[in-house]
């Protein structure tokens, strides 16, 4: 009998063990998700004050956006390696719970119960946790904030990315090559900055929601048709 227990609470540990490392592949996918659309989203000229006053998180952040494609290549393997590892330990974790619900059934309900149902519940589960937890909770708040999720994931994400960097180099390697396999190229960071007419366009649309007078408007307009 003892023994029987014992195993018993093993299981229960070792099912909580596995269940909490579910969660927390949850919590890193949505780290990189929120990573990954801060930096993009983040106002470099914002960023770059707060680095230049003496900020250390805004330093951490300006160093990762001058270094865009390296760490967004990091975010991108970042979630992938979540998600594959959410997948493989979540399913069977939240499988093998059900499954014990379904025990006290009579044949050949329970077999049937254990083999479909319990896993058909399972992979919803984990869909609906990865996809508004993971991704479209994480996204949302970077959107939102994205100068400040910025400058919260800019330490652990540069951590990361150095860690894996060779796995980095190699995968945006290939991607490169791809490209030029089909006559096209990556971006450059001269081609990110605003053109004249991009600067006009984002002028009109703060003056359109109020945030600028009319008057600046027109006269930094003027600058470019000098």
């Amino acid at each position: 009998m003892g023994e029987e227990h014992a195993v018993e609470a093993l299981s229960a540990g070792g099912m909580l063990l596995r269940l909490a490392l579910a969660l927390l592949l949850v919590a890193a996918n949505g780290f990189f998700v929120a990573a990954e659309f801060a930096l993009v989203g983040a106002r470099r000229t914002r960023i770059d004050a707060l680095a230049r006053a003496g900020n250390r998180s805004a330093k951490l952040a300006s160093s990762a956006i001058q270094h865009l494609d390296h760490y967004i290549s990091g975010t991108q393997l970042g979630i992938t390696l979540s998600s594959l590892a959410l997948g493989w330990v979540g399913e069977s974790t939240i499988a093998a719970m059900l499954i014990q619900l379904f025990d006290g059934l009579p044949p050949p309900f329970d077999v049937l119960a254990s083999h479909t149902v319990a896993i058909a519940v399972a992979f919803l589960l984990i869909t609906v946790m990865h996809i508004v937890l993971g991704e479209l909770a994480p996204k949302s708040l970077a959107l939102l904030f994205p100068e400040r999720v910025s400058m919260v994931t800019a330490g652990p994400l540069i951590v990361f990315s150095r860690i894996l960097t060779p796995f980095i180099v190699f995968l945006n390697g290939a991607a490169n090559l791809l490209l030029r396999m089909f006559g096209l190229r990556a971006p450059t960071e001269m081609e990110r900055v605003h053109r004249p007419e991009e600067i006009e366009m984002l002028l009109t649309q703060s003056y359109e929601h109020g945030l600028l007078r009319e008057e600046p408007v027109e006269m930094i307009r003027s600058v470019f048709h000098l």
